[in-house]
């Protein structure tokens, strides 16, 4: 049974560069589905969608999540690519990185 999600239009970008940072540091715990239950839909901009997507798929493959690793997947996919670069996504990631809790 699919979930309904409630919109908001509050966006607590701590708190989502906080998550983003913890799956990038620990993509294992995507694993823990009856602990953290964690979708691409659960995030508003599509620039938060394009990175914790990308760590989802990568993730799912079995490879290491990394830097190199979302560049290469968003590679063949322009629109996602262009996105994160005018987002500087390299920069957002290395940050929240770094801060994740």
């Amino acid at each position: 049974m699919r979930r309904k999600h409630m919109k908001s239009n509050y966006v607590d970008t701590a708190a989502i560069t906080q998550i983003i940072g913890c799956v990038f540091n620990n993509a294992s715990i995507l694993d823990d589905a009856d602990k953290y239950i964690i979708h691409e839909d659960d995030f508003q901009e599509d620039f938060h969608k394009i990175i914790f997507g990308s760590i989802y798929n990568i993730h799912l493959t079995g490879s290491q999540v990394n830097i190199d690793a979302i560049i290469d997947y968003l590679a063949n996919r322009p629109k996602f690519d262009a996105i994160f670069k005018q987002n500087k996504g390299v920069d957002y990631l290395l940050e929240a990185s770094q801060n994740a809790r």
